[in-house]
């Protein structure tokens, strides 16, 4: 009796150790396929990654040589509006070329803007433009100039760029408005407020009392356009 229990224990501890041999083939063929998956997942993923990282780059360098291409474009145009004998309707033309260049443009514009007399005109026309197909980036800007205080921008450069801001619907500019204004209505209050008020623009043309009450007018209208937008 003894030897049957101890020959069916040996029994079991053999069939035990079978199953357990086994369950350790198994596991050793799971991590096996695993580990191969894995190999060939990280091949896969490396193979995507090197695609998608040349295919960036690619992009990236057509970016920077259509830019390049387009400065020197806009270049051409940029030395016919600086002719002194530009004509309104060469200035007005000349801009509308540069907005098709679209935010690339706005800065080239926004100079033109500033150096005044026809080549202001036009640039008004360009910037008005380029503001229909790159709403944002005109808008951020047009508020640069708007909060500017350092003497950079003409008075009249500013006047111009309120009244686009509110054309084009920009909104950001509603709170620098108010602050504006109050700028304004100290500066028509006396002299000497007016001559602090005058600092914030370039020198020439100076920012008098007729200027300075132009440009709160222009403020109030921007802000009623703005105020009805939906």
């Amino acid at each position: 009796m003894a030897s049957d229990i101890a020959l069916d224990f040996d029994k079991r501890i053999d069939d035990l150790s079978k199953e357990v041999a086994g369950l350790k083939g198994r596991g050793k063929d799971f991590w096996d396929k695993l580990q191969a998956a894995s190999s060939l997942i990280s091949g896969v993923a490396l193979a995507f990654i090197g695609y998608y990282f040349t295919d960036s780059v690619k992009v990236a360098l057509q970016e920077r040589q259509l830019r390049l291409e387009h400065v020197k474009e806009m270049r051409e145009v940029l030395l016919k509006m600086g002719s002194p004998a530009l004509t309104p309707e060469e200035a007005e033309a000349n801009a509308l070329t540069l907005s098709a260049y679209g935010e690339e443009s706005i800065v080239p514009l926004l100079i033109q803007l500033d150096s005044g007399e026809n080549r202001a005109v036009g640039a008004e026309k360009g910037l008005r433009a380029v503001g229909l197909t790159a709403q944002e980036k005109t808008c951020a800007s047009l508020h640069q100039v708007i909060r500017n205080r350092s003497g950079l921008f003409r008075w009249d450069t500013h006047l111009v760029c309120i009244r686009l801001a509110a054309e084009l619907g920009c909104r950001a500019a509603q709170a620098d408005l108010e602050q504006y204004q109050k700028m304004l209505d100290s500066a028509l209050k006396s002299e000497s407020e007016l001559r602090a008020a005058a600092a914030a623009f370039q020198s020439n043309p100076e920012l008098g009392r007729e200027a300075a009450t132009q440009l709160k007018s222009q403020i109030e209208a921007a802000k009623n356009t703005l105020g009805r937008l939906p």
